[in-house]
């Protein structure tokens, strides 16, 4: 997408899911970046990638600041002009550098955390998902009797989500003079009462 403002944009659209992994790319790949460039992924999405790949996610981060030549800092530097802190006898997760530089002392700070684990999301399915307007998760039994005693309402833009997907299917019929659906999924769902179909 874009013409200046390059954009990779990555959808699974055999579900379909959109959006899992979006990010700007670079248009110039020499010397320095004409920007900086971020991306995002679905959590459900990196989480199966970790755990394929027996990986973890990291949080990579570094902080820098100029600070007054102070007895605290000079205690810590022990009379070097320069000092580096790692972790000892484990893994070397941070660096600190503490030096001399423009008549005071500048702190450097490098570190790495842990952040995602390769453990799988719970697959989610028809049953426990909240619907708008109640508190307690929908169940398969409760989702019947509604059918039958209330008119439930789906917006155009929920069937054009789904209409070029395989695994969907909403196949429209003429009835009594007027167009009706029954959406559903893998013959997991479906919404068996007659719906309205706008044309």
């Amino acid at each position: 997408m874009g013409n200046d403002q390059q954009r990779l944009i990555y959808d699974d659209l055999g579900l379909p899911v959109f959006g899992v992994a979006e990010g700007e790319v670079s248009g110039e790949y020499h010397y320095n970046l004409k920007r900086n460039v971020s991306w995002k992924m679905s959590n459900e999405y990196l989480r199966r990638y970790l755990w394929m790949r027996g990986a973890r996610g990291v949080r990579v981060f570094y902080y820098s600041a100029q600070l007054a030549d102070v007895p605290e800092l000079r205690a810590v530097m022990a009379g070097e002009a320069q000092v580096v802190h790692k972790p000892a006898g484990e893994v070397e997760w941070y660096k600190l550098d503490i030096r001399e530089h423009n008549g005071g002392l500048l702190l450097q700070l490098w570190a790495s955390v842990e952040a995602v684990m390769p453990v799988l999301c719970r697959e989610q399915n028809a049953d426990g998902i909240v619907w708008p307007g109640y508190d307690q998760p929908m169940t398969r039994t409760h989702a019947n009797v509604l059918l039958h005693y209330e008119l439930v309402y789906i917006n155009d833009k929920f069937l054009q989500k789904y209409e070029q997907s395989d695994f969907y299917d909403s196949p429209p019929f003429y009835a009594y003079n007027t167009w009706y659906c029954s959406p559903s999924y893998r013959g997991q769902w479906n919404f068996s009462g007659r719906m309205n179909m706008k044309l």
